[in-house]
Protein backbone atom coordinates (compact mmCIF):
# COMPACT_ATOMS: atom_id res chain seq x y z
CA UNK A 1 0.00 0.00 0.00
CA UNK A 2 2.79 2.31 0.96
CA UNK A 3 3.75 2.57 -3.05
CA UNK A 4 0.26 3.57 -3.49
CA UNK A 5 0.48 6.53 -1.01
CA UNK A 6 3.99 7.42 -2.91
CA UNK A 7 1.72 7.69 -6.33
CA UNK A 8 -1.10 9.35 -5.21
CA UNK A 9 0.47 12.10 -3.65
CA UNK A 10 2.74 12.54 -6.23
CA UNK A 11 0.05 12.96 -8.80
CA UNK A 12 -1.61 15.10 -6.01
CA UNK A 13 1.55 17.41 -6.68
CA UNK A 14 1.92 16.98 -9.85
CA UNK A 15 -2.11 17.76 -10.35
CA UNK A 16 -1.61 20.80 -7.87
CA UNK A 17 1.30 22.36 -10.01
CA UNK A 18 -0.65 22.29 -13.39
CA UNK A 19 -3.60 23.56 -11.39
CA UNK A 20 -1.47 26.58 -10.20
CA UNK A 21 0.18 26.95 -13.82
CA UNK A 22 -3.40 27.23 -15.96
CA UNK A 23 -5.06 29.23 -13.09
CA UNK A 24 -2.11 31.73 -13.59
CA UNK A 25 -2.55 31.61 -17.08
CA UNK A 26 -6.11 31.86 -17.46
CA UNK A 27 -5.87 35.08 -14.92
CA UNK A 28 -2.47 36.57 -16.34
CA UNK A 29 -4.61 39.69 -17.04
CA UNK A 30 -6.41 40.28 -13.38
CA UNK A 31 -2.68 40.74 -11.58
CA UNK A 32 -4.31 38.18 -9.31
CA UNK A 33 -2.25 35.43 -8.37
CA UNK A 34 -3.51 31.76 -7.86
CA UNK A 35 -2.37 32.11 -3.83
CA UNK A 36 -4.75 35.13 -3.72
CA UNK A 37 -7.82 33.81 -5.63
CA UNK A 38 -7.58 31.23 -3.22
CA UNK A 39 -7.62 33.75 -0.53
CA UNK A 40 -10.26 35.11 -2.42
CA UNK A 41 -12.86 32.18 -3.29
CA UNK A 42 -12.11 30.85 1.17
CA UNK A 43 -13.50 34.33 1.81
CA UNK A 44 -16.23 33.65 -0.92
CA UNK A 45 -17.06 30.64 0.81
CA UNK A 46 -17.02 30.88 4.76
CA UNK A 47 -17.79 34.56 4.85
CA UNK A 48 -15.45 36.99 7.55
CA UNK A 49 -12.81 35.20 9.03
CA UNK A 50 -9.74 36.79 10.73
CA UNK A 51 -6.37 35.79 9.34
CA UNK A 52 -5.11 32.66 11.66
CA UNK A 53 -8.49 31.02 11.28
CA UNK A 54 -7.78 31.38 7.41
CA UNK A 55 -4.42 29.88 7.61
CA UNK A 56 -5.56 27.54 9.90
CA UNK A 57 -8.08 25.89 7.78
CA UNK A 58 -5.81 26.26 4.53
CA UNK A 59 -2.92 24.64 6.98
CA UNK A 60 -0.40 27.82 6.09
CA UNK A 61 1.40 29.81 7.54
CA UNK A 62 -0.28 33.33 9.45
CA UNK A 63 2.19 35.09 7.60
CA UNK A 64 1.61 33.87 4.36
CA UNK A 65 -1.92 34.64 4.54
CA UNK A 66 -1.18 38.07 6.18
CA UNK A 67 1.08 38.63 2.84
CA UNK A 68 -1.74 37.80 0.48
CA UNK A 69 -4.63 39.53 2.42
CA UNK A 70 -2.27 42.57 2.32
CA UNK A 71 -1.80 42.60 -1.22
CA UNK A 72 -5.95 42.22 -1.35
CA UNK A 73 -6.23 45.32 0.90
CA UNK A 74 -4.10 46.96 -1.29
CA UNK A 75 -6.51 45.93 -4.81
CA UNK A 76 -9.39 46.96 -2.27
CA UNK A 77 -10.28 43.09 -2.97
CA UNK A 78 -10.96 42.50 0.80
CA UNK A 79 -11.51 45.36 3.32
CA UNK A 80 -10.94 44.68 7.70
CA UNK A 81 -14.61 44.36 9.69
CA UNK A 82 -14.61 44.54 13.62
CA UNK A 83 -14.42 41.46 15.43
CA UNK A 84 -17.22 40.83 18.15
CA UNK A 85 -15.17 38.46 19.62
CA UNK A 86 -11.58 39.72 19.96
CA UNK A 87 -10.87 43.71 19.65
CA UNK A 88 -7.35 43.14 17.81
CA UNK A 89 -8.36 39.95 15.72
CA UNK A 90 -9.90 41.72 13.09
CA UNK A 91 -12.36 39.85 10.52
CA UNK A 92 -11.24 39.55 7.04
CA UNK A 93 -14.23 39.99 4.19
CA UNK A 94 -14.75 40.51 0.59
CA UNK A 95 -15.63 43.91 -0.48
CA UNK A 96 -18.39 43.97 -4.10
CA UNK A 97 -15.28 44.10 -5.66
CA UNK A 98 -13.32 41.10 -4.07
CA UNK A 99 -16.99 39.31 -4.57
CA UNK A 100 -17.10 40.19 -8.07
CA UNK A 101 -13.63 39.32 -8.69
CA UNK A 102 -14.05 35.60 -7.43
CA UNK A 103 -17.19 35.40 -9.36
CA UNK A 104 -15.59 36.50 -12.52
CA UNK A 105 -12.03 34.25 -11.54
CA UNK A 106 -14.64 31.35 -11.21
CA UNK A 107 -16.73 31.52 -14.41
CA UNK A 108 -13.88 32.52 -17.01
CA UNK A 109 -12.25 29.08 -15.17
CA UNK A 110 -15.65 27.11 -15.83
CA UNK A 111 -15.90 28.67 -19.19
CA UNK A 112 -12.12 27.68 -20.18
CA UNK A 113 -11.73 24.84 -18.61
CA UNK A 114 -15.78 23.13 -18.73
CA UNK A 115 -15.43 21.35 -22.00
CA UNK A 116 -12.39 19.74 -21.35
CA UNK A 117 -13.55 18.44 -17.99
CA UNK A 118 -16.95 17.17 -19.30
CA UNK A 119 -16.07 13.92 -19.47
CA UNK A 120 -15.43 12.84 -15.82
CA UNK A 121 -17.25 10.74 -14.00
CA UNK A 122 -18.75 12.86 -11.04
CA UNK A 123 -18.64 9.83 -8.95
CA UNK A 124 -15.13 9.25 -9.73
CA UNK A 125 -14.73 12.85 -8.91
CA UNK A 126 -16.23 12.63 -5.30
CA UNK A 127 -14.47 8.87 -4.77
CA UNK A 128 -11.16 10.66 -4.97
CA UNK A 129 -12.53 13.84 -2.64
CA UNK A 130 -13.42 11.11 -0.03
CA UNK A 131 -9.90 9.37 -0.42
CA UNK A 132 -8.06 12.65 -0.31
CA UNK A 133 -9.76 14.04 3.06
CA UNK A 134 -9.23 10.37 4.51
CA UNK A 135 -5.79 10.93 3.80
CA UNK A 136 -5.95 14.30 4.84
CA UNK A 137 -7.38 13.01 7.86
CA UNK A 138 -4.96 10.65 8.66
CA UNK A 139 -2.08 12.53 8.51
CA UNK A 140 -0.53 14.41 11.92
CA UNK A 141 -1.65 17.92 12.23
CA UNK A 142 1.13 20.34 10.50
CA UNK A 143 1.58 22.44 13.47
CA UNK A 144 2.56 19.41 15.60
CA UNK A 145 6.17 18.00 15.62
CA UNK A 146 6.27 15.00 14.20
CA UNK A 147 8.97 12.15 15.74
CA UNK A 148 9.03 9.21 14.43
CA UNK A 149 9.35 7.13 16.95
CA UNK A 150 5.76 8.05 17.58
CA UNK A 151 3.33 6.44 15.62
CA UNK A 152 -0.11 4.79 16.37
Amino acid sequence: MWNELVELVEEVRRTHNTLVAVGDDLHAGTGISTRLRAVLEYLSHHGPITVPEIARARRVTRQHIQTAVNELLALSLVAYEPNPQHRRSHLVALTDAGARTIDEMQLAEQTALGPRLAGLDPHHIAAATETLRSLRAALPDPEARLDPKDTP
